[in-house]
């Protein structure tokens, strides 16, 4: 996996057998007019327990990196 930083994206699991990747905002994004975006969405299917606890780990050592290090707890949610 290559990490691309500056992303924006949303990332949604369900029961370790669906998971969708998505840049659409469901609840603030324009939908028509000049500052509608053309987004995308991808829908995986299957077994997905790897690619889930990859991402998870991810996002909890992102989140630990930029938020959590200079604080004293140590602890990242999962």
């Amino acid at each position: 996996m290559n990490v691309i930083d500056g992303i924006h994206s949303k990332i949604i699991f369900a029961d370790n057998k669906y998971m969708t990747v998505e840049s659409f905002n469901w609840f603030s994004a324009a939908r028509e007019g000049e500052y509608a975006n053309v987004e995308t969405s991808l829908v995986y299917a299957g077994d997905l327990a790897k690619e889930t606890k990859t991402h998870i780990d991810f996002l909890n050592n992102r989140i630990f990196r930029l938020y959590v290090k200079d604080s004293e707890s140590t602890e990242v949610i999962a």
